[in-house]
């Protein structure tokens, strides 16, 4: 018996319908038709240049890269002092999300490939301008620049040396960290060594060449989701390659300040695709793969090797799927730790653990200090405990969505169940228990809101609005909020979760009741 289960009856992406004219075949388009403007496209022209505009006059204009490019990297405020442009920073950001909010609801009302293409267009003159926006709200663009010529010029092993190590070390000023080795796996590692091998000691070369590296991931993941989608659930094709191609926070993240995320984020899209495509053990090496990047998507692995074995095949493919994905998973492992040195996934693995001990903008750092004053426990006993028990819940959190996944009987669509289940097993990690939070982690959950139609639209508008707006004008401005910066994750969290709950009670009600499940399911 195959391995791939037949995928259900297709239905066209392009919901809208016309009456044919006269001496055409009903369904199709004369060539003049064809190439008539649509009001979906015109509409969603018009937004992606009002967004254009706004990247332009808000940020590439107030954040140029050549501008800003000096003897050590820079963040806001300093780029950009005083309230005013806190200020404009705010309606920048309001700005940007009215634009894709409308831009998302338009494009349910339907359309096709042509329409497809103006999404992914559109990402690509954001990411364009973005490309030369100086990375105004995070450092780490510099440190993958001086870690790649720290392992291309000197020599030095990432995983094992610290770049502090080396004496007159020319990129010193730009690393951020430079007392602990690289917390980054070698599948970024890699890319980001020949870029700097290719590319030579030119600072802004390095930035441009790695935004470039990091704006090609996150590109080729739109139209992997349409693809996908089109296939699968046809009717949200268009909004789901919108609400990833097109959010602004990923687009700033990933343009603007070049982190590594993107490569994780492309990888799970895989992983999503794989499976909605019935290949549970491809989608299962692609988790892998995002892990080879950051360590966070290995806590997916469970539920996604209960869809390899629930897929209903006989027992020999089981076993040659089995084999296949351990063969796959040691291969892509070893040779992308090869040139480093095979001991080094261990060194990897205990500096990426040890950071649990590192605290930055999380809610356990917010909460330990009143904890420890109720208790009389130092504040890092108290991050202690407070870490523990918020790991305690996201291990609860996933055991019951695999209890409950190896109870299903959904087979014919156990994908959407396996990444309904995975997006809200990372969304508890993300909001819960890391210690060191920053807002771009939030955008893990995007490569996974596509594919969770209900929950993830409203929870990834509502967190990536929250965390990168109350992060930029309180965290580095001091604006609205006068608790100090460990508050922020209050607002950052809390405010988007309540915003999320009342968007899905909107839903329930609008769809006339079912509880949260009808809300979830797809």
């Amino acid at each position: 018996m195959s391995d791939r289960m037949p995928h259900p009856p297709q239905r066209s992406d392009d919901q809208t319908t016309a009456i044919a004219p006269e001496g055409a075949v009903a369904g199709q388009s004369t060539g003049r038709d064809a190439w008539r403007p649509r009001p979906l496209d015109v509409g969603l022209v018009v937004l992606g240049a009002l967004t254009a505009a706004v990247y332009g006059l808000f940020f590439l204009r107030v954040y140029p890269l050549l501008g800003h490019v000096g003897s050590a990297a820079e963040q806001i405020p300093a780029l950009a002092p005083g309230k005013g442009a806190a200020l404009g920073l705010a309606v920048g950001w309001v700005l940007l999300f009215v634009f894709y909010v409308a831009a998302y609801r338009l494009c349910r009302r339907g359309g096709g490939p042509r329409t497809a293409a103006v999404i992914v267009g559109g990402s690509i003159v954001f990411g364009l301008l973005l490309l030369f926006t100086y990375p105004f709200s995070s450092t780490d663009l510099f440190d993958y620049v001086a870690r790649s010529h720290f392992v291309v010029d000197v020599g030095g092993n990432p995983f094992v040396t610290p770049p502090g190590a080396v004496a007159d070390f020319p990129y010193m000023r730009y690393v951020t960290s430079v007392g602990t080795a690289s917390p980054y796996g070698p599948l970024w590692q890699n890319p980001a060594d020949l870029i700097a091998r290719l590319v030579g000691s030119g600072l802004v070369r390095n930035l441009v060449a790695l935004k470039l590296l990091v704006l090609a991931c996150f590109w080729c993941g739109a139209p992997l989701i349409y693809r996908s989608l089109r296939r699968w659930r046809p009717e949200h094709a268009l909004p789901g390659t919108l609400l990833y191609a097109w959010n602004p926070a990923a687009l700033i993240e990933f343009g603007a300040n070049g982190h590594n995320d993107a490569m994780q984020v492309l990888c799970l899209v895989l992983a999503a695709s794989f499976l909605v495509a019935r290949q549970p053990a491809a989608g299962t090496l692609a988790v892998v793969a995002a892990a080879l990047v950051k360590f966070s998507p290995l806590l997916l692995l469970p539920l996604f090797f209960i869809a390899m074995w629930k897929l209903p095949v006989d027992g020999r493919r089981r076993l040659q799927q089995w084999a296949g994905f351990i063969a796959g998973a040691m291969a892509l492992t070893v040779l992308l730790y090869l040139p480093f040195g095979l001991g080094t996934i261990r060194t990897n693995l205990a500096l990426v653990a040890s950071h649990g001990d590192l605290r930055a903008n999380s809610l356990i750092w917010a909460l330990a200090d009143p904890l420890a004053t109720v208790t009389g426990w130092s504040a890092d006993r108290a991050a202690q405990r407070l870490s523990l028990a918020a790991y305690g819940i996201v291990v609860a959190v996933l055991l019951y969505h695999c209890v409950r996944l190896v109870r299903s009987r959904a087979r014919e669509d156990l994908g959407a169940e396996v990444l309904r289940r995975s997006f809200l097993v990372l969304l508890t990690l993300v909001a819960l228990a890391l210690s060191w939070f920053w807002p771009w982690y939030v955008l893990w959950l995007l490569a996974l809101a596509p594919f969770v139609r209900r929950v993830g639209a409203p929870m990834i508008i509502a967190f990536t609005a929250g965390a990168f707006a109350v992060n930029w004008t309180t965290a580095y401005y001091g604006l609205f909020l006068s608790g100090g910066f460990p508050y922020v994750m209050m607002s950052v969290v809390f405010g988007p979760l309540f915003f999320t709950a009342v968007a899905l009670a909107a839903m329930r009600l609008r769809a006339g009741g079912g509880g949260l499940a009808a809300v979830t399911r797809h």
